[in-house]
């Protein structure tokens, strides 16, 4: 058993993906999309169908945010090719060995993060209470963008950022409880301007997602997640033009 950091996510909408016409080139882009979001940071991976397992070896704080990086890079790449996610961060003891030609991962931290997973009625990855002890100062990390300037920014607050009201499921009809926490922002972008644009391309994704989702339920967890990114999008907005990196370099990404 190792203490380290765990996300567990999970792929909304699996069986429709592999049962499109597209779904052979919509699997590659899933397969891909883990693999570049991983590559060349400490982090492994493990997918099963429409399960993803990313973890970090090393005990240390740092290994969050490594983590937040690739997730958030994750999210983003499977946004922008039209397959939303659900996940969380946690922190805790867990087991990862091969077995075989596969891959065991088992462990307490699994087991939180895929209850929180579970919790949650969006399209979105929060992080855990238990990851968010280890880093009691994340609310001073991760200023909202409005409020800095670019001296200020930081590597933390440009993938995770406070969400006073996180979704719930309810037992209750049209009551939706939230949860006060921090999520995860789908970025693959490290400039002012990256970080700008990934958020309004993946609002706009979510958009086509929403309309084509097959119940009103379903639509209001992608509408949750583009009102929450929308708070965010004025502030990256201004840091990209202050920077003066504004000018559409960015869709190159």
């Amino acid at each position: 058993m190792i203490t380290s950091y765990l996300a567990f996510l999970d792929v909304l909408g699996f069986s429709a993906l592999v049962g499109s016409a597209r779904s052979g080139e919509q699997i590659e882009r899933y397969r891909k999309s883990v693999s570049d979001a991983t590559e060349d940071l400490a982090v492994k991976s493990v997918v099963f169908s429409d399960s993803i397992v990313l973890t970090t070896d090393d005990p240390a704080r740092e290994s969050l945010l490594v983590l937040a990086r690739a997730t958030s890079r994750l999210m983003c790449n499977l946004l922008h090719a039209d397959i939303p996610i659900r996940g969380a961060l946690a922190h805790g003891e867990f087991s990862r060995s091969t077995v075989g030609e596969g891959v065991f991962v088992a462990g307490r931290a699994l087991i939180e993060a895929y209850q929180w997973e579970q919790k949650q009625d969006w399209i979105g990855v929060m992080i855990t209470p238990s990851a968010l002890r280890t880093v009691p100062n994340m609310k001073r990390l991760c200023p909202r963008p409005d409020n800095c300037n670019l001296d200020s920014i930081n590597p933390w607050m440009e993938v995770i950022q406070h969400h006073p009201t996180i979704p719930f499921h309810s037992s209750v009809p049209y009551m939706t409880p939230t949860f006060d926490g921090f999520a995860l922002v789908p970025t693959k972008g490290e400039s002012p301007n990256h970080i700008w644009y990934n958020i309004q391309l993946s609002i706009e994704r979510l958009e086509s997602l929403r309309m084509t989702a097959p119940s009103p339920e379903s639509q209001q967890k992608y509408q949750r997640t583009q009102d929450w990114l929308r708070t965010l999008l004025s502030g990256w907005k201004h840091l990209a033009a202050a920077s003066g990196n504004s000018r559409g370099s960015a869709s190159t990404e």
